[in-house]
């Protein structure tokens, strides 16, 4: 698809941020599998690896042209409750830890904050375990 470039457009946060956890996640073992929508053959993989997905799931837009607030959440998907939550923390107090000093490639990060904290709702297999956050994240777009 071609898009006119005569205005730059609002910064992919879901994209941003799977870049910025793909980094993170080359230091865990075993590597998690970062997306945006779980693959329909999951479950084959899930016995060796945690899934993460992000997703945005509203946002206020942009302020004054220049900062996009995003409603984000963040899920592990994973075989056992005690590895989804030792996950999902860890990768809750490491986002937490960067407001406003993360390198996001096309965009500046303003802040990052957990508005609900981890929680396992019901999941299509009771077996696999997935785990959820909520995170409010402001990034600045390129003047």
């Amino acid at each position: 698809m071609q898009i006119p470039t005569d205005i730059t457009p609002r910064p992919d946060i879901e994209d941003i941020l799977c870049d910025l956890l793909e980094q993170k996640v080359t230091q865990i073992v075993p590597m998690p599998k970062v997306v945006t929508e779980l693959p329909a053959d999951y479950e084959q993989y899930l016995e060796q690896t945690p899934f993460l997905t992000v997703r945005k799931t509203t946002g206020a837009g942009a302020v004054e042209a220049q900062v996009d607030v995003s409603f984000i959440e963040i899920t592990v998907i994973y075989r056992s409750r005690r590895e989804a939550w030792q996950l999902l923390n860890y990768l809750t107090a490491w986002l937490t830890s960067l407001d406003g000093a993360a390198d996001l490639g096309p965009a500046r990060l303003v802040s990052i904050e957990e508005v609900r904290s981890p929680v396992m709702p019901q999941w299509l297999n009771p077996e696999h375990r997935r785990v959820q956050a909520d995170f409010r994240v402001e990034i600045r777009r390129p003047r």
